[in-house]
């Protein structure tokens, strides 16, 4: 009976597949009227509206992952005013999630997907398309 204790606490502990990419946090930004992020491990910097928090708690990404089932996470974020919407960066996924607008992309060799869901209504297109504009290979200096 200890036994199966043990496995099942350490099964727990593992969960079942990588909710968070090997990249989660390691990038850097700047906030402003826009946000400018780099994520260095896929040479990617993007430009978003200042009103999307991006969060880099890892209780509060599993929680939006236990709601939506994605998996391999570099970037999450929900605007804080109206239109109340989440973004996801993903470092290719299993699955291409299901939401109101995604985009499956290879950058650097990397397959990225954004995903965009609405939280109170469908995310407005016009954002969306602002922040795949708005991203970009990085210049070698």
């Amino acid at each position: 009976m200890r036994w199966f204790s043990c496995f099942l606490t350490s099964l727990c502990l593992s969960g079942c597949a990588p909710f968070l990419a090997d990249g989660f946090g390691s990038h850097d930004a700047e906030t402003n009227i826009y946000q400018y992020i780099t994520i260095e491990a896929h040479g990617v910097e993007l430009v978003t509206p200042g009103d999307i928090h991006f969060t880099y708690r890892k209780n509060e990404v599993r929680r939006a992952v236990k709601r939506t089932g994605y998996d391999h996470v570099l970037l999450y974020g929900a605007t804080t005013i109206e239109p109340f919407y989440e973004v996801w960066i993903l470092d290719d996924p299993s699955t291409i999630p299901h939401a109101d607008l995604v985009f499956d992309t290879i950058v650097g060799g990397s397959r990225l997907v954004v995903a965009g869901n609405g939280l109170a209504a469908p995310i407005p297109a016009s954002d969306f398309r602002f922040l795949l504009e708005q991203m970009k290979v990085m210049e070698d200096e």
